[in-house]
């Protein structure tokens, strides 16, 4: 800090009181808004944001916060913070626009912006980005817009997709999400907003193994239930499914049904929940030895040779030959 540096530029955290008393007393707005941009503890910062209430002087803090020298996140927090206290619309429409407002910024604007058509014309823009497209496509009212975006994996991200299946209403763009999209992610998204039938249909034919879990855990159909603990071959769906029924004589005659195959899946994830059960006891065994101060391959309790042992030097088990360290 320089000799005649102002006290908002302290570093010390000591005088972080004096410096936000000296920062209640700025009106002007350019003036907090440096103090915002340049004053190194944030306790300052939070002073002189409270105090900017003038809509053209967020406008800029927003606008300078994007242009900062070494733009970071408390930069981009900051330039968010202002657009959220900002109303006026035209000063948001600028913001989002604006070529040298950064991504984050400018999509926090367009997130408060409330004019449709300005809001259609950026998710129709394709040079913008989709950070920026995903805040419009939350904010759009439009059924028909939103669920073309929800659908067009060619002209979309991912991310934007996301945001626009999230709003759609239509049961028929869902279930076309569900059936047909590329994106695993999205259709699992989907899935929960369709009716049982797809669900049942997805159960039953999904490829990707976490999106027909997800359908198992949300099918209440009893039909499509009793026929993949009847049918299935995987242990893991097939147990699922039997879990759901609640039929005690429906389900004896289920396991009845299980044929060779499905029984030697069953004793295949029998023994893998062995294996896993005897390990987490075996890890649970050593971990208490050693904190008994036992060595942990053979249980004896071991004795510090007189002198201590050297750092980095290998230790052996007296009793089993073991290498305890």
């Amino acid at each position: 800090m320089g000799l005649f540096s102002p006290i908002w530029m302290t570093k010390e955290h000591s005088k972080r009181l004096k410096a936000a008393e000296a920062v209640r007393g700025i009106t002007d707005q350019r003036k907090l808004i440096e103090v915002v941009l340049k004053a190194p503890l944030m306790s300052v910062v939070e002073v002189a944001l409270a105090k900017l209430d003038d809509q053209h002087a967020l406008c800029d803090l927003a606008v300078e916060a994007s242009q900062a020298k070494e733009q970071d996140n408390r930069s981009t927090e900051i330039g968010c913070f202002a657009v959220s206290r900002i109303e006026d619309q035209e000063l948001l429409r600028g913001i989002a626009t604006h070529p040298r407002v950064s991504e984050p910024i400018r999509a926090a604007a367009v997130g408060r912006v409330s004019d449709q058509d300005f809001l259609r014309a950026v998710i129709l823009d394709g040079g913008a980005s989709d950070k920026v497209k995903s805040a419009a496509v939350r904010s759009i009212a439009d059924p028909a817009l939103l669920a073309q975006v929800a659908l067009d994996h060619a002209a979309y991200g991912e991310n934007v997709r996301r945001s626009a299946v999230a709003r759609v209403e239509d049961p028929a763009v869902l279930a076309e999400v569900v059936r047909n999209d590329p994106s695993a992610s999205l259709r699992m998204a989907a899935l929960p907003r369709v009716e049982q039938g797809l669900i049942a249909e997805v159960a039953l034919g999904e490829p990707d193994r976490n999106i027909r879990y997800k359908a198992l855990e949300l099918l209440t159909d009893p039909a499509t239930l009793e026929q993949i603990a009847r049918a299935e071959v995987d242990h893991y769906f097939r147990f699922m499914a039997f879990e759901k029924i609640e039929d005690g004589f429906l389900r004896l005659d289920i396991k009845r049904s299980w044929n060779e195959e499905q029984k030697a899946e069953d004793h295949k994830a029998d023994l893998l929940r062995s294996a896993v059960q005897q390990d987490a006891a075996n890890r649970e065994a050593w971990s208490r030895r050693v904190a008994e101060g036992c060595c942990p391959h053979c249980g004896v309790p071991l004795t510090t040779p007189r002198g201590g042992i050297p750092d980095g030097a290998a230790t052996y088990c007296s009793n089993c030959g073991n290498r305890v360290r």
